[in-house]
């Protein structure tokens, strides 16, 4: 098994910035408008930007009764993305794959 220490995973997703069409806009301006407040607008700015999927470990416990364990999930991980498993989950949710972000 690979050394997670020394080969991290990295995994990327690119996700578009929120617009005031989408869904997450509903619950602020619900908020909003409980409180009778209404002096806002949308601003028209949009920007990109890709957000990398980490997971992290204790270093106490990497070094101690845990790194076995965390061994086999780098090694798992790492099949996964290899195998293209994970390239897959992307696609299903409609995210670009981590293959994919520039």
């Amino acid at each position: 098994m690979p050394n997670s220490c020394c080969a991290p995973i990295t995994l990327s997703a690119r996700r578009p910035a929120c617009r005031a069409t989408d869904r997450g806009t509903a619950a602020i301006e619900a908020q909003f408008h409980k409180i009778g407040f209404s002096d806002y607008s949308y601003a028209e700015y949009q920007y990109e930007q890709s957000i990398g999927n980490y997971y992290g470990a204790s270093l106490r416990l990497y070094l101690g009764q845990k790194q076995a364990l965390y061994e086999q999930l780098a090694w798992q991980l790492r099949q996964m993305r290899d195998s293209g498993e994970i390239a897959l989950i992307y696609n299903r949710y409609g995210v670009a794959r981590p293959d994919s972000v520039e």
